[in-house]
């Protein structure tokens, strides 16, 4: 933003000029005591976008002297100025707690001419221009040219209205840590009430033992096989023509969490009805799933009404439940489960890509209750399903309001009153 494009009051900073940028080091592995203190020491490992996150290592006080290293502090920004190949990120965030870090990140302890909250989201907001002006590529690693990065310019507001600004969007953000915080907590509670009515469903005082352990009287042990009319994966999918308008292909890529598959149709491919006839017994139906068996293991995706006739890639099997037996839902739960998920690794073949034919497939074994009670526990593990997805869907809103609200204010094209 040039000086004349800036609102009344404003002007603009180069990024070297907002305070002073330190860096950190490595104390020697070879001395324990310098290691297993209670100071986290950051590395690029450590970074996750714009989150830090819990790091494994931590230094003691004789290891923080013993290079020179400074205790940053909360208030203070880090920048990941070295990334791995594979990373391709630089992510600028700040940690809770006093922490040190290693050579590959800098620090800025904003100056007192500015507000350390305004400065940390104006470098948010400018990632964009860092990763476009200031990354220079090596051959094993990515890196922040520093001098470039020090011309980069924001613009800055009065002091008084950069801490109303800093204000505004702080708020935001501890919206968004009380709505991850109600996510994970809702995300326990789903995963004890999965452990909890897969294996001991609801109000049951007799049991019996089994292959798979305490089962309640009137369940059984069947196979997946037992329970599907298909399982069923086709051998060729190849020099597929593909369609603007037609019927859509699952792949594999379109699987996210908790079962779901993609409800943005511009994400599908599209293949012609003449093509998808070549392949029947890979027509999808609402209810059917589709498993991942090669590139990511075990992922699962349960097939809505609006996917009813698409097609699938040869990357994924096709599981038909047995109507009369199996409520699909309650049978998505059991697949997703962490005892289901261990049984398909263990089966799978660890070749150089991981995979699993459907014969062997059809042999995992499931606990089975009566119909009635699949139902039941379908009903609330999909309540609980739900009230993660809403709260998921609230933390996008709060997301994509601060990116809006960084957009508007952090350029001046709406001010706040001071």
């Amino acid at each position: 933003m040039t000086e004349a494009a800036l609102p009344e009051g404003w002007t603009t900073a180069r990024v070297g000029d907002l305070g002073v940028w330190r860096g950190g080091g490595t104390p020697s592995k070879s001395q324990p005591d310098y290691w297993g203190g209670s100071i986290p020491w950051l590395t690029p490992k450590d970074f996750s976008a714009s989150q830090i996150q819990d790091t494994e290592d931590h230094i003691t006080e004789v290891g923080l002297t013993s290079r020179g290293l400074r205790l940053y502090q909360p208030s203070d920004v880090a920048v990941v100025f070295r990334s791995g190949i594979l990373r391709h990120t630089f992510p600028i965030t700040r940690c809770s707690v006093p922490y040190a870090v290693n050579q590959d990140i800098k620090v800025l302890s904003t100056d007192a001419a500015h507000c350390s909250d305004f400065v940390f989201y104006a470098l948010q907001a400018n990632t964009t221009n860092i990763l476009r002006t200031a990354v220079k590529t090596g051959t094993t690693v990515q890196s922040v040219d520093g001098h470039s990065f020090a011309r980069i310019e924001i613009a800055l507001p009065p002091p008084a209205e950069q801490r109303k600004i800093a204000a505004v969007l702080r708020s935001v953000d501890e919206a968004v840590e009380r709505t991850e915080a109600v996510i994970a907590a809702l995300r326990e509670v789903k995963r004890g009430m999965m452990q909890e009515l897969l294996t001991k469903g609801i109000g049951h005082t007799e049991f019996v033992e089994t292959d798979l352990g305490h089962l309640p009287s009137n369940w059984c042990v069947a196979t997946l096989g037992e329970l599907c009319d298909e399982v069923y994966r086709y051998p060729t999918y190849y020099n597929i023509d593909y369609v603007a308008s037609g019927v859509p292909e699952v792949r594999g890529e379109l699987i996210g969490e908790d079962g779901r598959l993609s409800n943005d149709f511009a994400e599908y491919r599209r293949i012609s009805p003449q093509t998808s006839a070549r392949f029947p017994r890979t027509v999808l139906q609402e209810g059917d799933f589709v498993l991942s068996v090669r590139g990511t293991m075990g992922k699962i995706g349960y097939v809505h009404g609006c996917l009813s006739g698409a097609n699938m890639t040869a990357n994924l099997i096709r599981l038909s439940p047995d109507r009369r037996r199996v409520d699909p839902l309650w049978l998505k739960h059991v697949m997703l489960g962490a005892e289901f998920q261990q049984r398909l690794q263990a089966a799978s073949s660890a070749t150089t890509i991981q995979t699993i034919q459907a014969p062997v497939l059809k042999e995992i074994p499931v606990r089975l209750p009566p119909l009635i009670e699949q139902h039941d526990i379908a009903a609330r593990l999909e309540a609980a399903g739900t009230a993660v997805t809403v709260t998921q869907q609230e933390l996008t809103g709060l997301q994509a309001l601060k990116r809006g609200l960084m957009q508007q204010l952090l350029t001046g094209k709406v001010r706040v009153k001071v």
